[in-house]
């Protein structure tokens, strides 16, 4: 919800009427960094989130948890197999991809700043707390390329050319 607002709110401010907040005040080129920096927390933090172990979507208007489920393969004999956009139940051999996992009271987020939520730990037993980097071969490819991407970006340099 949080995505949707924002780009609400923006588009609001730059095609109202007029000129907008953010084009009076940064001119074309700010506009441009507000809708990246929308389309990157969408992209970039609430998808993942969504892939990988669940994300409130809807918070606040509906508390509940969702993981997007599925793959895509290639097969030899099959060919293109994907399972994102099938619904069905597990007998059928198809499961929906969009799937509710609980609401607040029933999920909770290990992290590292809260490594045991809604549980309690003896005062004197060390606490491991984990920050997650990569966990997995593709996460640390995307890592990796992504950071060599921005080195090159900052090395190149990123004038834009004014509008």
């Amino acid at each position: 919800m949080i995505p949707a607002v924002l780009a609400i709110a923006l588009a609001a401010d730059c095609y109202g009427s007029g000129e907008g907040y953010i084009g009076r005040r940064w001119g074309a080129y700010g506009v441009r960094v507000a809708w990246f920096c929308v389309v990157v927390y969408a992209v970039g933090h609430v998808l993942p989130d969504a892939i990988t172990g669940g994300a409130n979507l809807l918070w606040p208007v509906h508390d509940q948890f969702y993981v997007i489920d599925g793959r895509l393969e290639l097969s030899s004999q099959r060919g293109v197999v994907q399972t994102f956009v099938e619904t069905g139940d597990d007998s059928a051999g198809g499961r929906p991809t969009l799937r509710a996992i609980g609401d607040t009271s029933e999920v909770q987020m290990s992290t590292g700043v809260d490594p045991n939520p809604g549980g309690e730990t003896a005062p004197d037993e060390p606490v491991d707390r984990i920050f997650p980097i990569a966990r997995s071969g593709w996460e640390l490819y995307i890592l990796v390329v992504g950071t060599l991407a921005t080195a090159a970006r900052f090395a190149v340099g990123y004038e834009l050319p004014e509008e």
